[in-house]
């Protein structure tokens, strides 16, 4: 049995492959802990595998297994499976790639992760924000309509999706179905971008099993053929499994010991904000003092990308006295 490990930005992926040719596939979220997440996927593993390889963004620094790129293992992939694409469209937690080929080799990749509202994890963010996860968002989005956001930039699109919400101009559901309509308008100029060749799209990761998503995508791009594999959604680590069979057996030992060990933060931290709770004030406009004539006031003005708001503080007490 042979192993394939894609390590990326929000989940870890594993597939097992074995001699008889059936493969057992895990897909696990990390939430930033992948330590923890690995040592829950190997857990009572028995035996240890003959030989296994890593890929993904998160992989060198994190296990000490032989390491392979991205691109390799979707064309180790491609061969198992004997698909033939133009493009394989990686649609990732922290970025979505497009990877050209012919003849099945990659010649060329395009990536558009310059903006967070271009990202998977952005789309999870907004569902969180709604009290929903991947899933249920997905299938929330289902009975949603489509209404504008300003989905340009992640600030923008989250503050105007608030505002519609907490004006009551619509509801969840349509913000869900929104945000899966502006991610498919994306991912559809970045494959415009690559100017290469897309009679045929290959789309693989968590989010090539949206359905809305998917159906945007073909209504946008009637000139491509938009297919969605079995093995989507763990295609790199199925590539990975496929390169580790093909490399043969290495002595790996056991996978709990693949691990390097982090030897402490790279970044300073400070304690959670709620630790300091006391030394928050909180001012309802019922404590509010009264506007004088002649009192000196200091104006602060939020220009939001929906909204403008504006405060006057008594410069003494640094008390509201009128906000709007």
């Amino acid at each position: 049995m042979f192993e394939g490990w894609n390590f990326g930005a929000v989940s870890i992926k594993r597939v097992r492959l074995y001699d008889d040719g059936h493969l057992v596939a895990d897909v696990r979220k990390h939430g930033g802990d992948l330590e923890r997440t690995f040592l829950e996927l190997v857990a009572g593993d028995a035996p240890a595998p003959e030989g296994a390889i890593v890929t993904g963004v998160q992989a060198s620094s994190s296990l000490s297994i032989p390491y392979l790129p991205e691109s390799l293992c979707i064309e180790a992939a491609l061969r198992y499976l004997r698909l033939a694409t133009d493009l394989v469209l990686s649609l990732g937690g922290e970025s979505f790639v497009v990877h050209c080929l012919a003849d099945g080799v990659v010649r060329a990749m395009q990536s558009s992760n310059r903006c967070a509202a271009g990202s998977g994890e952005f789309l999870v963010q907004q569902f969180g924000r709604m009290n929903l996860d991947l899933e249920s968002g997905l299938r929330t989005a289902e009975s949603g309509r489509r209404v504008p956001l300003a989905a340009r930039c992640s600030v923008h699109c989250k503050s105007d999706a608030t505002h519609k919400l907490n004006k009551g101009e619509c509801g969840p559901a349509d913000i869900a179905r929104s945000l899966i309509a502006e991610l498919a308008t994306k991912i559809a100029t970045l494959l415009g971008s690559t100017n290469w060749p897309r009679t045929r799209v290959l789309v693989t990761g968590s989010l090539s099993q949206s359905r809305l998503l998917m159906e945007d995508l073909r209504g946008l791009l009637p000139e491509s053929e938009i297919v969605v594999h079995e093995h989507s959604t763990y295609l790199e680590a199925l590539g990975a499994a496929i390169a580790a069979r093909e490399k043969g057996v290495a002595d790996l030992g056991e996978p709990r010991t693949w691990l390097r060990r982090r030897t402490g933060h790279s970044f300073a931290t400070r304690a959670p904000l709620a630790s300091h709770a006391s030394q928050v004030n909180y001012a309802p406009r019922s404590s509010w003092g009264p506007l004088r004539p002649g009192m000196e006031v200091i104006l602060g003005v939020d220009a939001g990308s929906t909204t403008t708001k504006a405060v006057l503080l008594d410069r003494q007490t640094y008390m509201p006295v009128a906000g709007v």
